[in-house]
């Protein structure tokens, strides 16, 4: 007797090269193999930069928003100038 259909259609898991099969293994998707690489369209961080929380006032946060807006810059790109500037890294 022939093996009977499942109504809910084929199984995924059961294909050795599947998508779904290397995720639940570990080896997630590989970058550009379901469109386009999310992490293009951010701006590069090189590795040697840390990543750190700053909390400012209402005056020093406006402080820094007119400075990017003046100079069309980003925020971290005012506040690494500001910091090289006050600890005489220029």
């Amino acid at each position: 007797m022939a093996a009977k259909a499942s109504a809910l259609g084929s199984n995924p898991l059961k294909k050795s090269e599947s998508v779904v099969r290397g995720m639940l293994r570990g080896g997630g998707p590989q970058p550009g193999a379901m469109g386009e690489d999310r992490k293009s369209t951010h701006f590069p961080v090189p590795q040697s930069l840390l990543r750190k929380t700053i909390y400012f006032d209402e005056t020093e946060w406006q402080a820094i928003r007119t400075r990017c807006y003046q100079d069309e810059l980003t925020y971290t790109d005012v506040v690494r100038a500001a910091v090289r500037a006050y600890l005489g890294l220029v």
